[in-house]
């Protein structure tokens, strides 16, 4: 679907290019579920709220030297920060180091790899691949969750994030911190033993838009490089002065045909 076409039936969030992203995503990635959210961040504090959720001392380890993001967000969760060694050899986490570092509070153990093998034996079901950059590609072994950038850094820049999952119960609960407290499926709210039953970290229509195209041609939607004039739709923002709207915006020239 065309980004003008998003943009002529002004849906906001939650309309059917993001529904039709996560499935793509999900095929892309080889994982059985996943959203796109408005930024790699967002989409991390997502599967964080719904790890650590029940446990008002949970910890969250992450890489001594590594993304500052990984720390940030897990304060704002409310989890411990627990920081843990990286590995000489790879530069990232230090799956022997993570180990030690457990306890019975751990809830997340977030690696900065795609390949986790190394870290099975953490528990597949605590652990995150948070990957901010490289290639949009599937995770090499288990894991709760994988975290994706689609930002300036990533091959795939949509200026969104993504998170996927395979268990359909956590899933749940993820799109639900991101979703204003509503489960993936359904309208009711559920709280699942939060004062904060879900946020608001939900994506535009039109950066779904350009999507397909982005996994399709990776590298080759950097918004820089491609710029075209937009013309300002009335019914599609509403009665406000033409003087609001930028001239310009930065689209994927593919995804507008």
């Amino acid at each position: 679907m065309s980004l003008l076409t998003t943009l002529d039936n002004a849906w906001g969030t939650i309309g059917p290019r993001m529904q039709e992203g996560g499935r793509l995503f999900a095929a892309h990635t080889g994982m059985a579920n996943a959203l796109i959210t408005f930024s790699g961040t967002s989409a991390l504090e997502a599967a964080l709220r719904a790890l650590c959720a029940g446990d008002p001392d949970a910890e969250v380890i992450v890489a001594a030297y590594g993304d500052p993001r990984t720390a940030s967000v897990a304060v704002a969760v409310g989890a411990k920060v627990v920081f843990a060694d990286v590995d000489r050899e790879t530069g990232v986490l230090s799956p022997a180091c993570a180990a030690a570092a457990m306890t019975s509070h751990t809830r997340a153990v977030i690696a900065e790899t795609a390949s986790l093998a190394p870290y099975a034996a953490l528990g597949t079901e605590k652990l995150v691949a948070w990957l901010p950059c490289g290639p949009v590609a599937p995770v090499s072994g288990a894991c709760a969750a994988a975290v994706y950038d689609l930002g300036g850094t990533s091959p795939v820049n949509i200026g969104a994030g993504a998170l996927a999952a395979n268990d359909p119960d956590l899933f749940s609960q993820m799109f639900a911190y991101h979703n204003c407290g509503r489960p993936f499926g359904e309208r009711e709210t559920l709280s699942f033993g939060c004062a904060i039953i879900g946020g608001d970290l939900r994506v535009a229509e039109f950066p779904c838009a350009l999507l397909p195209d982005a996994l399709a041609h990776p590298g080759c939607g950097k918004p820089a490089a491609s710029v075209r004039r937009l013309l300002h739709r009335m019914p599609v923002f509403g009665a406000l002065p033409d003087d609001r709207f930028p001239a310009a915006v930065f689209v994927n020239t593919r995804s507008i045909a």
